[in-house]
């Protein structure tokens, strides 16, 4: 096996280009714009403080950036692409 094998990201990193970057980059402050405030709107909702609607906007995708850097290293990758957000769901279970 090869290093390649166990850090996914050397398969793509040559691809990346100051386009892609950039384009990423509106995607993530495009997301942040959109997860953020319904995060806030569903903890107003659930009659929580709106800081709960801030952590539980950050706090998952910093616990699914963990896991799926863990879980990469030994599943080699199988999802490249992830979505993270506040979900309505979790809304639902706040509330």
């Amino acid at each position: 096996m090869q290093i390649k094998d166990y850090l996914p990201f050397l398969h793509w990193w040559p691809k990346v280009t100051r386009r892609t970057l950039r384009a990423d980059l509106v995607a993530g402050i495009t997301g942040a714009v959109i997860v953020l405030p319904q995060g806030v709107a569903f903890a107003i909702i659930a009659g929580l403080p709106p800081e709960y609607g801030l952590y539980s906007a950050i706090v998952p995708a910093i616990i699914c950036t963990v896991l799926y850097v863990l879980v990469s290293a030994v599943m080699v990758g199988l999802v490249p692409y992830q979505q993270l957000g506040v979900p309505a769901p979790m809304a639902l279970a706040v509330m």
